[in-house]
């Protein structure tokens, strides 16, 4: 049985549905239980419960964490999900005997980092590296789906697209249909086990290119200088406006740039056949 803790999500979702394809066993455990028939179990609950991730996990041999805290409201934002629910679920995997847990982390991570998201993350990895489960860590880059949504804006309304910044600043850019695809490889894998393994898609794109793709007429833009006041000023009252803005400042000033990888289950979609999908359903 494979636990998914965040088998909702935008890439949790997919993942579960390419696993069940193909035969698992799978349990997601999700705060927003479906309704509508499913083809795996859900438990649910939050993975800052202990009571409830301790429900998840029994019966299970494999974790596969897809959960992040950016757009959490105070409380459950990347500290409390990111980092302390990360790793007290590791240490409760540990505990129930399990033995393969896979981190989906986020390219870049670092302790110094700029977004606290990044930082959680960091630390998360940290702590997985130093047990003895045979771990698995991904870093992907930007999720497509999740920034061509950001840039449609109103678009599909005969609005303008939404822009972060100068819109100018290549990032890469990686589908969640590719980054399941290599969590699915790393779980038969025996040779991804104790890697760390940069998740990046084939292209490299600005969000004005997003916002054409789409057929945007207009593009309403956020100044660069607006975004480096919010991410200070909406602290106190909209902490996930403020860690969105922060990303929103890395998008046009930070180098993110990638090369297509890992070799051994390389991304392939690029943001026309995801809009192509897209239109198809």
């Amino acid at each position: 049985m494979i636990l998914v803790a965040g088998g909702t999500g935008r890439l949790g979702s997919v993942l579960v549905r390419r696993l069940v394809g193909r035969g698992q066993q799978v349990r997601v455990l999700t705060r927003s239980p479906s309704s509508t028939p499913v083809d795996h179990e859900e438990i649910v609950g939050d993975v800052r419960s202990r009571q409830a991730v301790a429900a998840a996990l029994e019966g299970c041999d494999t974790v596969v964490w897809c959960v992040h805290g950016l757009l959490g409201r105070r409380g459950a934002g990347p500290e409390a999900v990111d980092r302390e629910a990360c790793i007290a679920t590791i240490d409760a995997a540990r505990q129930a005997g399990i033995r393969r847990y896979v981190l989906v982390s986020i390219k870049d991570a670092a302790p110094g980092h700029l977004s606290s998201l990044f930082r959680a993350k960091y630390a998360a990895e940290q702590h997985l590296r130093a047990t003895d489960l045979d771990w698995t860590i991904l870093r992907p880059t930007s999720f497509l789906e999740l920034w061509l949504e950001v840039v449609r804006g109103k678009v599909d309304k005969g609005g303008p697209a939404v822009v972060l910044g100068s819109g100018e600043n290549p990032i890469n850019v990686v589908s969640v249909a590719d980054v399941a695809a290599v969590i699915d490889y790393c779980l038969v894998e025996p040779s991804a086990i104790g890697r760390m393994l940069d998740v990046a898609g084939p292209e490299n794109v600005t969000l004005d290119e997003l916002a054409r793709a789409q057929g945007a007429t207009a593009i309403k833009r956020i100044p660069l200088g607006v975004l480096r006041l919010m991410r200070y000023l909406a602290v106190p009252v909209a902490p996930a406006f403020a860690r969105q803005a922060t990303l929103g400042v890395m998008l046009d000033t930070y180098d993110l740039t990638a090369t297509a990888g890992p070799s051994e289950c390389l991304p392939t979609r690029t943001v026309h056949e995801v809009l192509a999908d897209q239109a198809t359903h």
